[in-house]
């Protein structure tokens, strides 16, 4: 990786004479030479392009970068992707390639992407408003440790959107986001709201122990 990673910055550099004489034709001969495995290096390349910290940020420079790096194949260009057409960074703002670029991402397993596409779903930006679609695909993402979708999935428990309200449930995937440190407040009302108690048959998740081991205060 590291040699396709090199050529790619060589191409970079002699496209815009960074570091060196500008020089299209060896900037191109680079370019040949990366072919398909360089995808990670453009991606590289416009994030740091998007920082602004070594490269000086250019939003649509960066996402021709991410742009080349995705139609490689790589998922982390196109979340980024669905990022810039969704807020119109560097690109037109377009929710429609949005959810297509998430969806391309998200479909081989990127949680972030998975995220933001369920969002999409219960929105209905850019996608036919489907509130089972955007429980898939938070539900894929929070069960791979994605804390906002864990306290997405607590929040349409406990109100009951798009879903049956369901408080264990709600405390369940708040409890989720606890473990890893998020919300710990949230936790507590929602535990309490849901009133649970010590009897098994209204905590089959065994979360009265688990928010114990938190230190969750939660009787009522």
């Amino acid at each position: 990786q590291g040699e396709f990673d090199a050529q790619i910055f060589l191409w970079y550099m002699c496209k815009n004479g960074l570091g060196v004489e500008k020089d299209v034709p060896e900037a191109n001969k680079w370019w040949r030479e990366a072919g398909s495995e360089g995808a990670e290096a453009l991606s590289h390349l416009g994030q740091l392009c998007y920082d602004g910290k070594i490269i000086k940020e250019d939003p649509s420079e960066s996402f021709r970068l991410f742009l080349e790096s995705s139609v490689r194949g790589d998922v982390f260009a196109q979340n980024m992707l669905g990022f810039y057409f969704y807020e119109g960074y560097g690109v037109d703002k377009d929710y429609k390639e949005s959810a297509k670029w998430y969806s391309k991402a998200a479909e081989v397993g990127l949680a972030d992407a998975q995220c933001n596409l369920g969002s999409m779903y219960h929105e209905g930006e850019g996608v036919e408003q489907d509130y089972d679609k955007a429980v898939k695909w938070w539900k894929k993402a929070a069960e791979k440790g994605n804390i906002d979708c864990q306290n997405h999935l607590g929040y349409i428990h406990f109100e009951g959107i798009g879903v049956k309200q369901d408080y264990v449930k709600a405390a369940w995937w708040y409890l989720k986001a606890a473990e890893q440190g998020d919300r710990l407040d949230e936790v507590k009302k929602f535990f309490c709201s849901a009133k649970l108690s010590d009897d098994s048959t209204s905590d089959p998740y065994g979360l009265i122990e688990t928010a114990e081991g938190l230190n969750l205060k939660i009787r009522v």
